[in-house]
């Protein structure tokens, strides 16, 4: 029985291998039912000049932007829904509008709109509804056909007009000079599908005269079903085969190497590159390119072969993107310039053999032959070409960790289960038995490598070993220094001879080697880090793959000088295997492989799309082939490239705005968002959300797109396909939307899509409410001004009229004290002196009469101070300030005790007004009453002088002097008074006094 089922395995090995080396180099796309398309069966293809792919099927018009697919259906109850059930050809006019045949009409599709118009000829047969557009004229006349009729749709005046009917039945193949849209049609090539004739005709003035050309032998039984034509060749499809006719000359020409006849050509394609793609009912696709012919055909168990092997419609758009509609399989589609990693060994290959593919680790163990690890089968050995040569599992246990080959071509396998060895030529297994008295649990083995001195360098679970050897007598000892209380798995020794030993979830040490014991040097201690590869190159740089990160490590400095993480374009900080190729360094992640160039820095990510296994690749699972190929494997088998053949591509993607929102809310009144060129929007629909989609068919979920907003963003914003761009309370202004579509390969479509967008000013902000406001808050703010100097002005007025009251009151009692009073007591004075005179007193009696009679005169003399003191307005309005303030002085002289002098200086050219001259008065008669009652002075000054539009007004005496701080807090009222004066007359007063120094006290006002 075993015998038998290595037998069945072989025979297996040997039919993939030949299976294989019929895989198409192409790795088709597939848009089916499961992925939106309304249909599996399909009539036409066409890239729009916004980009989108429109599909006719036979149940609806599909637009696809390379991820969704969007259905067009008609619906009875909705006039501008789409017309028909089955549709045709699609041609895009000069206006970007879209005409669409169907078996009810003409469909126009007004972009603008997002809205269906439909078209009939009233002449025809009202049985026989379908329309199928074939060109589009200078004239954006619209050239169709309809059963055996060609006819011209003017589409200015909306008018049929039938040219030419052909006799019999089926449906007309047209061919037209020339081939690009938009031109003066010159000649017309028209063949019955299904008869054996081909018809020509020149265009003259819209008039067609057909002859036939080309009529097969009767015997030959050739029935046409395609045409396709360029200047100089004419391509016939036939169910015999293919044909051309050169300068009138048929001939057969074969699409495959063995000049056998394909049958059922279905359809013809010619490309911008004049390669010709051909179409089968049985045997798939052809590509005829030079003297070269390849075919592409499904092949079951490879899931990115053609989908089906019936061509309906063969598609090429200006981006080097192969369309194929397959009968009821859908539309394959694949970009033929871009680059595709090779995917080997996936899993419906391998699950035919009963191998799994999950790969461990692999090794080349001699030139172009490999040995892969897997996890569950042994190891697959593969040839040059990555075919299936042989399963190595007998003698090996389940799960393998790692596969190493040294330098004496031994290959060591560490599993779970022990360490084997295997013989590269013979390629047998046995296991290897120096561990016997090591107590190593479960007998795992993790890592091993080939020191500098032939020694190997082993990871266990029981720690770390040294496995020495002589000819073929081995040696196993425990490596010494370091602890057996970790795991280590991954360890690299370097040029220096260094060794790195990685601890699980610990980071790594770096150590010296001397015999069997290790010297720590340094420790890069982190407990959630596991360094998973070491990869050294120049310059003392060795880079360290871990599960935090992909360290750029310096060997002579022991230290890191950088980590690149997902911040610094990293899809992945998980690194499982690194391989250097010159400037660049090659790694696999948990998000497929990327490459960092170590000049730049610049980090290229490549994913699913890309034609990776899966976005998850495995520890140890990486190979730099001799020849320079490399090889990375995952959870689903291997990919292979080879670094110089990869190439960005050239094409660059576009982008379109799909939907489009105002404050979270699609408008009512949006019909299309596509052609928006400009919002004009309200100050409250100030929140705007945009959706873009890039459209790119190589790898639509590998693009994304720059936009900024021009008045409000400062730099451009990175965005991924399809992701939301929002704007809330957005201020009223105007602004510009830019936004730049980028390909996977980061080339940056220049060509800006803009969108201005003009949010308006609200009411309250308008230039008119604003002149408005500011005229009445101006009026406001005068308002208040003028009644607070109104107000003022009144006080003012009150206190002057008050004070005018207070002194005509002072001049009054003055001189009621002066010419009453004052008379009174000097009568009594003298009538006391000659009563005095007339009696006889003794000397006790005349001193006190003598004292009384003083009394007296002190008396009449203050009664005298007073009075003139309190004139002194009268003597101010009379002879000025300067002589009123002498009189003053003079007047309170009082010799012995207090002399008080003036000065003026420079006052001959002073104005004074009767007020401002009033309070002066007043201030100086108030100072010096102040050094009468308090000072204690012998000597006063009282000095005015004129200077520069200022009065200058001094006090000063000899005084006791006092305390200047003593007045803070004083409310006195000659104070008061004198500082209520100088704030009438807008001035400042600075009073400066020290003890039994004296007090001087300076006032300055304008005049």
């Amino acid at each position: 029985m075993k015998s038998i089922s290595i037998y069945i395995l072989i025979f297996f090995i040997f039919i993939l291998q030949n299976a294989f080396s019929q895989i198409p180099n192409l790795s088709f796309n597939h848009l089916t039912v499961n992925d939106g398309l309304s249909v599996g069966v399909s009539n036409c293809i066409l890239k729009d000049s916004k980009g989108y792919i429109w599909i006719s099927t036979f149940d609806g018009l599909n637009r696809f932007d390379g991820i969704e697919c969007k259905s067009y259906k008609n619906a009875p109850k909705d006039a501008n829904s789409i017309s028909g059930t089955v549709f045709y050809n699609i041609f895009e006019d000069s206006k970007r509008n879209l005409w669409i045949g169907s078996n009810d009409g003409l469909n126009f599709y007004d972009r603008k709109l997002n809205q269906f118009k439909h078209y009939y000829n009233p002449s025809n047969n009202p049985n026989n509804k379908t329309y199928s557009p074939f060109y589009i004229d200078a004239d954006s006349n619209i050239w169709l056909q309809s059963a055996q009729k060609i006819i011209l749709f003017n589409t200015a005046k909306k008018q049929f007009t039938e040219l030419y009917e052909f006799a019999g039945t089926g449906n007309l193949i047209v061919n037209t000079y020339p081939t690009t849209l938009y031109q003066k049609l010159s000649e017309m090539v028209v063949s019955i599908k299904g008869t054996d004739k081909i018809f020509r005709s020149t265009v003259n003035k819209s008039t067609l005269n057909f002859k036939a050309v080309l009529v097969f032998p009767t015997s030959d039984d050739v029935k046409i079903s395609s045409l396709c034509n360029n200047e100089n060749t004419q391509w016939i499809g036939t169910n015999k085969g293919l044909y051309k006719i050169i300068n009138n000359q048929l001939s057969f020409v074969p699409v495959t190497d063995k000049n056998k006849i394909v049958p059922n050509i279905l359809a013809i394609h010619e490309d911008k590159k004049h390669q010709l793609w051909v179409g089968t009912q049985l045997d798939g696709l052809f590509l005829l390119k030079n003297q070269n012919k390849s075919q592409y055909k499904n092949v079951g168990y490879y899931p990115n072969s053609l989908a089906g092997n019936q061509v309906q419609f063969i598609y090429t758009d200006d981006n080097a993107n192969l369309w194929v509609s397959l009968w009821g399989k859908g539309i394959d589609y694949v970009n033929l310039e871009r680059f595709r990693f090779q995917h080997h060994l996936n899993k419906l290959e391998t699950s035919k053999v009963g191998i799994d593919n999950f790969i461990r680790s692999i090794v080349e163990v001699k030139p172009n032959r490999f040995w892969c690890a897997t996890l569950l089968n042994g190891i697959i050995v593969l040839d040059s070409n990555k075919n299936i040569i042989k399963n190595i599992s007998k003698e090996l246990p389940a799960t393998i960790e790692y596969i190493y080959k040294d330098s004496k071509n031994i290959i060591w396998i560490a599993t779970l289960a022990g360490l084997f060895m295997a013989d590269v030529k013979t390629e047998t297994v046995k296991k290897f038995k120096g561990f016997e008295k090591y107590p190593i649990p479960s007998q795992q083995f993790n890592y091993l490598i080939e020191l500098q001195d032939n020694r190997l360098f082993v990871s266990t679970e029981a720690g770390l070993f040294i496995i020495s050897r002589k000819n073929t007598e081995y040696a196993v000892s425990p490596v010494k220094g370091i602890s057996n209380s970790d795991v280590y798995s991954t360890t690299f020794q370097s040029q220096n001879a260094d060794v790195y030993i990685c601890k699980i979830y610990k980071g790594f040490g770096v150590f010296s080697l001397q015999q069997d014991s290790l010297v720590l040097k340094k420790d890069f201690y982190n407990d959630v880090l596991t360094a998973k590869c070491f990869t050294e190159q120049k310059d003392s740089i060795i880079w360290i793959g871990t599960t935090k990160g992909l360290i750029k490590f310096n060997k002579d400095k022991l230290q890191s000088s950088k980590v690149f993480l997902i911040s610094d374009g990293l899809k992945s900080q998980y690194i499982y295997g690194t391989i250097p190729v010159k400037n660049e360094l090659w790694f696999s992640t948990n998000a497929g492989i990327s490459t960092l160039n170590t000049s730049t820095y610049a980090i290229k990510n490549y994913s699913l799309n890309d034609g990776l296994q899966s976005n998850e690749f495995n520890t140890y699972s990486f190979c730099n082939a001799s020849n320079g190929e490399l090889i990375f494997g995952g959870v689903n088998g291997i990919n292979t490239f080879f670094p110089s053949q990869i190439y960005k591509t050239s094409s660059s993607a576009s982008v379109a705005l799909q939907a489009l929102r105002i404050n979270d809310t699609i408008p009512a009144n949006m019909q299309n968002p596509e052609g928006i060129q400009t919002l004009d929007l309200s100050y409250k629909e100030n929140t705007v959300s945009f959706q873009f989609a890039v459209i790119d068919y190589s790898n639509p979920q590998g693009c994304s797109y720059l936009y900024k907003l021009e008045g409000y963003d400062k730099d451009w914003i990175a965005s991924a396909n399809k992701s939301i761009v929002r704007y809330a309370n957005l201020p009223s202004a105007k602004y510009k939307l830019l936004v730049k579509a980028v390909n996977p390969d980061g080339i940056i479509n220049e060509n800006t899509l803009s969108i201005f967008i003009n949010v308006a000013t609200p009411w309250f902000k308008s230039w008119w409410f604003i002149i408005l406001i500011t005229v009445v808050i101006g009026w406001f703010i005068w308002f208040l001004i003028r009644s607070y100097y109104a107000r003022k002005i009144e006080r003012h007025k009150a206190s002057l009229e008050k004070l005018h009251a207070i002194e005509q009151e002072r001049t009054r009692l003055a001189r009621e004290l002066h010419d009453g009073l004052g008379s009174m007591l000097s009568g009594i004075k003298h009538s006391f002196s000659s009563l005095q005179n007339s009696i006889d007193l003794d000397n006790n009696q005349n001193e006190n009469f003598n004292a009384n009679i003083e009394k007296l005169n002190v008396s009449i003399r203050e009664i005298r101070n007073i009075s003139h003191s309190m004139m002194d307005a009268d003597s101010l309005l009379e002879h000025g300030l300067s002589n009123a303030l002498r009189d003053y002085c003079r007047n309170i002289n009082q010799p012995g005790n207090l002399e008080v002098t003036f000065r003026e200086i420079a006052l001959e050219n002073i104005k004074l007004k009767e007020e401002q001259a009033f309070h002066i008065l007043r201030i100086v008669q108030e100072l010096l009453q102040n050094v009468i009652k308090h000072a204690q002075a012998k000597n006063a000054i009282v000095q005015l002088s004129y200077n520069n539009n200022q009065l200058n007004i001094t006090v000063e005496d000899d005084g006791i002097g006092f305390n200047t701080q003593d007045l803070a807090g004083k409310t006195g009222i000659g104070l008061n008074n004198i500082k209520d004066r100088i704030k009438i007359l807008h001035g400042e007063i600075d009073i400066k006094s020290e003890k039994n120094q004296g007090t001087s006290v300076f006032i300055s006002c304008p005049v």
